[in-house]
């Protein structure tokens, strides 16, 4: 059977029929399972190692009554009340389970904030808040993955975007003129790489294991290529590299082999080439056209999620909003309003 192009005929669909799709799709991702089961997988992954409260981390705990249907928990030591989503960003929030499951729905459809906040009943700003509060989490728990093996190794810019900032700031000051459309009347385009542009580094490994940040305004440097890896790379690493001077200190620091294209050559030996991470920059691209531009504060929440759907796309997608949510529900963190909004951009 042929493989179909669902996004080709997306893009062809009214908005009415958008809209219809879109219902499909939550009646079928929503009958795969329900929150009460999903609250339970919480509490399984939330106690795998047995009650435990959440501020003093003493065992010893008895069952203090129900809250919304929420078995509630007492600390014998320091007398703290706690559930499965104390000290999570679900715990300090007014909207049931059921309407973050179902936002979760549309951030897997690649739904825009407008969208999702009509579909699920809330404000632009709370659904705002919403994505970033998910986002924040997922971010959280990526910082830790690692490549391993052939390590293909390339960076990406992209322009760099001040939305959010200076509109509702009195101390944020342009560093340069504001654009319309993409280009302002006195802003010259660059040739090459400027500090317009963020540079994005990325690594992805033959078994599909990937990290990305941004680490610089411009050219990327060696000290900031090892200043990234470093603590993100397995045992018996080879990177495949392009002809760029900025890689041919880096052998040394961070102990692995290094196999660089030549200037004119797609691949080494038949076994060492960039097409992998080339592949993953254009797929990047594309996914993050459809937001017309991300400020440049929250472009790590977005890598995030970009590497999070890359690494659920062999999961069903039931299973790939399940994980989030669960992600979401047992990470202890603060996050509020104020941690969003207030954010500088952040350099891995």
């Amino acid at each position: 059977m042929p493989k179909v192009d669902i996004k080709a005929m997306i893009k062809d669909l009214k908005k009415i029929e958008l809209r219809e799709l879109i219902s499909v799709a939550q009646e079928v991702l929503s009958g795969l399972f329900n929150s009460s089961e999903l609250r339970d997988n919480v509490k399984e992954s939330r106690f795998s190692k047995g009650y435990e409260c959440p501020k003093c981390q003493c065992k010893d705990v008895n069952k203090n009554g129900k809250s919304n249907g929420r078995q509630r928990y007492i600390c014998k030591r320091c007398r703290t009340n706690f559930d499965e989503f104390t000290f999570s960003p679900f715990s300090n929030t007014k909207l049931g389970l059921d309407i973050w499951l179902k936002y979760c729905e549309l951030m897997i459809l690649g739904l825009s904030i407008r969208q999702c906040a009509e579909e699920v009943g809330v404000g632009v700003k709370t659904s705002f808040y919403m994505r970033h509060r998910i986002l924040d989490v997922i971010n959280l728990s990526l910082k830790t993955d690692k490549v391993e093996g052939i390590v293909e190794v390339d960076e990406v810019f992209i322009r760099h975007s001040y939305k959010g900032n200076h509109s509702k700031s009195t101390t944020f000051k342009m560093p340069r003129e504001s654009r319309k459309r993409g280009k302002g009347k006195k802003d010259k385009k660059k040739r090459g790489i400027s500090n317009d542009q963020l540079c994005i580094e990325t690594g992805i490994d033959r078994k599909g294991n990937i990290v990305m940040g941004a680490v610089c305004n411009g050219r990327i440097t060696t000290n900031e290529i090892v200043g990234f890896f470093d603590g993100k790379l397995g045992e018996d690493v080879t990177f495949v590299v392009d002809s760029h001077k900025s890689y041919l200190g880096i052998k040394k620091d961070l102990n692995v082999e290094l196999k660089q294209i030549p200037r004119g050559k797609s691949m080494v030996d038949s076994v060492y080439h960039l097409q992998h991470v080339n592949a993953l920059h254009s797929g990047f691209k594309r996914w993050l056209m459809p937001f017309n531009g991300v400020s440049s504060k929250y472009i790590s929440n977005y890598l995030a999620w970009f590497k999070f759907l890359q690494l659920s796309k062999k999961n069903k997608k039931g299973n790939r909003i399940k994980d989030m949510l669960v992600n979401v529900a047992t990470k202890e963190t603060y996050i509020t309003r104020n941690t969003i909004r207030n954010r500088f951009i952040e350099l891995t």
